[in-house]
């Protein structure tokens, strides 16, 4: 039988080589996680063109009141929070858009910044001023807004949106 510090001095000595040989099996993994994160930023970079190349799309269908290309961009479970607080699906939404019930008259984004927090989901956050022709008249606002892309069947839909309207910037 081992007295106890022996013991004691052999758990700790096995606890040490297992984090020395777990350490130098982390290293390996973080190694390649580094490598494989270089070669994810350079390729989400060009995924964020697309992604915001896709989002151009949407807001042409908006101002151009298409609405076969939103029905081809939105996702089929959207969830779409106006600035106001009213909330659409995807059909209520075109239906808002094609009944000429909110025209979107203008619509230029800024600061668009694309992240993908897992693979298939985009997500971006920005700011827009947008020109709106509704039953309170004309309106001209700054949003700033956050969106969801999922990526379908190789294309990326249009999934989420929240936004919330910017004070006037002062002169």
């Amino acid at each position: 039988m081992m007295p106890r510090q022996s013991v004691a001095a052999w758990v700790w000595m096995v606890s040490m080589v297992l984090l020395a040989i777990g350490s130098r099996e982390a290293l390996a993994q973080a190694t390649a996680e580094r490598d494989s994160a270089t070669t994810a930023e350079r390729d989400s970079a060009t995924t964020a063109d697309v992604v915001i190349a896709a989002d151009d799309r949407r807001i042409e269908a908006m101002t151009r009141v298409d609405a076969a290309a939103l029905d081809a961009i939105l996702d089929d479970d959207l969830h779409y929070a106006h600035s106001s607080g009213t909330v659409d699906t995807k059909d209520s939404f075109i239906d808002l858009v094609t009944s000429g019930r909110t025209k979107y008259l203008e619509y230029e984004p800024h600061q668009r910044r694309v992240t993908f927090p897992v693979t298939g989901i985009a997500v971006m956050a920005g700011r827009a001023d947008v020109v709106v022709e509704n039953d309170k008249g004309r309106n001209a606002f700054t949003l700033s807004y956050l969106a969801i892309w999922r990526k379908v069947r190789g294309q990326w839909l249009f999934h989420a949106w929240q936004s919330a309207r910017l004070p006037p910037s002062q002169p």
